[in-house]
């Protein structure tokens, strides 16, 4: 075996690549990519609407956010659908003694609250 030493010049690979026949053709422009934070910049002082995981929505003025991208609105309403409780079941009706008939889709009811500043938990 033979042992090299550091000072001793290794041998050297080098690769050509054939170009492909034709026109050179110049690398297209990629799109910039934005980082979120411009994104967000751009709907400062805008009315938004913020939907959440559980259902409710929140409409009111975007002030502010940060890099865990918690939101503060001003002025905002929550909005929140809910579903109504079923009554006791009317009586059958007397002349023809069948019971009245029954909607089949659940009753449902928006509920709106005014809430003033509010600050959204982000991720």
């Amino acid at each position: 075996l033979t042992r090299l030493s550091s000072s001793s010049p290794l041998p050297r690979r080098t690769l050509f690549f054939p170009s492909p026949p034709g026109p050179r053709r110049l690398p297209q422009p990629t799109a910039m990519s934005v980082p979120k934070s411009a994104k967000m910049l751009q709907f400062i002082n805008c009315r938004m609407r913020i939907t959440l995981d559980d259902g409710r929505t929140f409409v009111g003025k975007f002030i502010a956010f940060d890099k865990h991208m918690n939101l503060v609105l001003s002025d905002t309403e929550e909005f929140r659908t809910v579903k109504l409780k079923k009554k006791a079941e009317p009586a059958p009706d007397a002349a023809d003694g069948a019971p009245a008939p029954a909607s089949s889709a659940p009753k449902t009811q928006q509920i709106k609250r005014a809430l003033g500043l509010v600050l959204l938990r982000g991720e």
